[in-house]
């Protein structure tokens, strides 16, 4: 496991040039250098050093980090800075009120993601007046009614398209419970483009939101067991809807388990692989999910897929949508106004529709603009590709 040891040669690369604030949607947000990267290093920097002690206002600093990236983009010395927040929230989750209230409930919900489900789902028509109330969840939010993985684990293409092969579709908590057409939408396409799809049957949330809650030892043991399931299939090749879960899966888990999933998100996948279709003649705002540009490096490929589908991209840049995980639970005020800022930008660019590429940021967007107005990019691909388009 990662220790004070592996950590301390990490912060110390650091020349505090501060390159990594340029983009970091925290430090304008707060307008505080300690929330900033720069302020967050140094921070665990001293409290690696015993030059300050622990605190709730030291773990205020650490955990306000939305882990979105963008500070790694911009830094010339290589800091590992995300890995080294893991550990400070490792360290410091006993003073975080979040976890001392929702830290252990949400970890054990991660862990039994179906009785889970089953609790929430039936609770939620008591709980929806608050959740609601609290810009948690949209006024017009339900679940759909039913799991992704009800709906089967082989799909295989029409008898008469040509298969190019197999690939493993990662749900993700996301599409197994929330989203769960967005699954039955990639299926479709990638039937339609002469692959296989399966599912791991015993597939474990990805671990994202243990990480970012400092559950270093937990997310370890979910790895183990993605890992497991996903060598048991034999498939040379992981797709996922979520670009979060594709940086968790193959970058993350060689950090915290020692081996990673290789996996792509459906845009790198698709890019090079779409049958023809029925253009759709609409304008967009493409919105790109934090992990998708500063951790895959993927800026042009869904743009180049919305034009092969006949949609026109506005060029209107938007930021971080505000979700990040449990940040849109500690941090409402702070999530609705990065999503406030967007939502704005939409409005102004005078596009039809907001397309992004994650899941995650698509339930953010909903809680503001129509279901109607807002899109996963395998919706639209999907839609490209019906013969009813």
């Amino acid at each position: 496991m990662i220790n004070k040891e592996d950590i301390l040669p990490i912060i110390k690369r650091c020349v505090l040039c501060g390159s990594c604030k340029s983009d970091c949607p925290t430090y304008y947000l707060y307008n505080r250098e300690s929330n900033s990267p720069r302020g967050r290093v140094y921070l665990l920097y001293c409290l690696l050093q015993q030059e300050i002690a622990p605190s709730e206002e030291i773990a205020e600093r650490i955990f306000s980090c939305l882990l979105c990236d963008a500070c790694e983009d911009k830094c010339s010395a290589g800091v590992d800075i995300v890995l080294s927040l893991y550990y400070g929230r490792a360290l410091l989750k006993r003073y975080d009120p979040f976890y001392k209230t929702w830290g252990r409930l949400l970890s054990l919900a991660l862990r039994k993601r179906g009785i889970s489900y089953q609790i929430i789902k039936g609770l939620y028509p008591l709980l929806k007046g608050y959740l609601q109330k609290n810009n948690i969840v949209s006024h017009n939010f339900s679940f759909e009614g039913y799991r992704f993985s009800q709906v089967g684990d082989i799909f295989i293409p029409h008898k008469e398209t040509t298969k190019k092969g197999r690939v493993v579709l990662f749900k993700g908590c996301m599409v197994e419970f929330i989203y769960p057409h967005l699954g039955e939408a990639f299926v479709r396409v990638a039937n339609r483009a002469g692959y296989e799809v399966v599912t791991l049957k015993g597939e474990q949330c990805c671990g994202a939101p243990l990480l970012g809650m400092g559950l270093l030892e937990e997310t370890r043991r979910l790895a183990k067991k993605n890992i497991k399931q996903f060598r048991a299939l034999k498939s040379n090749l992981m797709v996922s809807l979520c670009p979060t879960c594709v940086k968790v899966l193959s970058q993350e888990y060689i950090k915290i388990a020692g081996e990673g999933i290789e996996v792509v998100d459906a845009v790198s996948f698709l890019t090079d692989r779409l049958p023809m279709g029925q253009k759709i003649n609409l304008t967009a705002l493409y919105h790109d999910p934090c992990h998708c540009l500063y951790s895959l490096g993927q800026y042009d490929e869904p743009r180049k897929i919305l034009d092969t589908v006949g949609i026109e991209v506005v060029d209107y840049q938007m930021g971080c949508c505000g979700l990040a995980g449990t940040h849109a639970l500690r941090n409402v005020e702070k999530s609705m106004e990065m999503l406030n800022k967007n939502i704005e930008i939409f409005h102004h660019c005078g596009a039809e529709i907001l397309v992004t590429s994650c899941p995650g940021c698509m339930f953010q967007f909903m809680k503001t603009l129509p279901q109607e107005g807002v899109f996963h990019i395998i919706e639209i691909i999907d839609e490209y590709l019906s013969e009813e388009s």
